[in-house]
């Protein structure tokens, strides 16, 4: 490629980072303004001076318990999730026994494609009928159920993938089956596994519906939750918008995610594209 035709290029894939990314450093800039900064205009891109007052107010709430809350439960949800579509993939690739899998996959793909407003009445009903509702164990559950399909999809698809001859092999050994998972399977899965670990932790751990639908305690309730309101959703009319406070706690909910993908995401990367490629 010529060096100007390189630089044009190099020019179309900056401009959408930019801009992508805007949104995320005016968010951080601003949570270290003064009060009347804030609205200023014109606007002001760099803090004079920079202030804490955003985060002292901000860890004066319940907004760290928030932040652990919001951890915890996408931790839960992407271990758990994690096991159940391990066990399940594997006896799909290696145990074609089941007929009408093709069916079965179809149904557990389409169900997460609708958006999840349709079902906060039925799980709300669900989980108040069980005494799960108001409770972290309620929420780790509707996002376990959310995010198997997806990450049995990746797993599937990547144990195909895999030399059975393997596995054959450490059968032969006197391996047993769970033997064989452990001492094999996962070791090799490694990139799917972390791919399907991380989808679980962004669907539980991104979500506002169902977390603001079923949490009312405010010591369960989780980040997004919080940001919410602080921001004034829902109670906009009896209290004042906490601008630099929101924003702040914004740039805290984004770090966990963020440092998950820094460290994950050669994992990630592989992980899916070896999945998605075979049938």
């Amino acid at each position: 490629m010529k060096g100007p035709v390189k630089a044009l290029a190099y020019i179309v894939l900056i401009l959408p980072l930019l801009v992508a990314l805007f949104p995320f450093y005016w968010g951080t800039v601003t949570s270290f303004k003064p009060f009347n900064q804030i609205f200023a205009n014109p606007p002001i891109f760099f803090p004079q001076p920079v202030v804490f007052d955003a985060y002292e107010l901000l860890f004066s709430t319940v907004a760290p318990i928030s932040l652990l809350n919001s951890f915890y439960i996408a931790a839960t949800t992407g271990i758990i999730t994690l096991v159940i579509t391990m066990l399940g993939a594997y006896a799909l690739a290696r145990f074609p026994f089941l007929k009408g899998r093709n069916v079965i996959f179809g149904y557990l793909l389409a169900a997460p494609l609708f958006p999840a407003m349709i079902y906060v009445i039925s799980l709300y009903r669900l989980l108040l009928g069980v005494g799960l509702i108001n409770t972290h164990m309620g929420m780790i559950v509707v996002y376990t159920a959310y995010s198997i399909p997806f990450s049995l999809w990746i797993l599937y698809g990547y144990f195909q993938t895999l030399p059975v001859e393997l596995e054959e092999a450490a059968y032969l050994d006197g391996c047993g089956i769970l033997s064989v998972l452990r001492r094999i399977v996962v070791p090799l899965s490694m990139p799917a596994m972390v791919a399907a670990f991380v989808f679980s932790f962004i669907v539980a751990y991104g979500d506002f519906v169902y977390a603001n639908g079923f949490l009312q305690t405010t010591s369960l309730q989780t980040m997004s939750v919080w940001i919410a309101h602080q921001g004034g959703g829902g109670q906009i009319l009896s209290k004042p918008v906490q601008w630099a406070a929101t924003l702040g706690g914004g740039v805290i909910y984004t770090i966990p995610a963020a440092i998950l993908f820094v460290f994950l995401q050669r994992f990630l990367v592989s992980g899916l594209t070896a999945g998605a490629l075979k049938e």
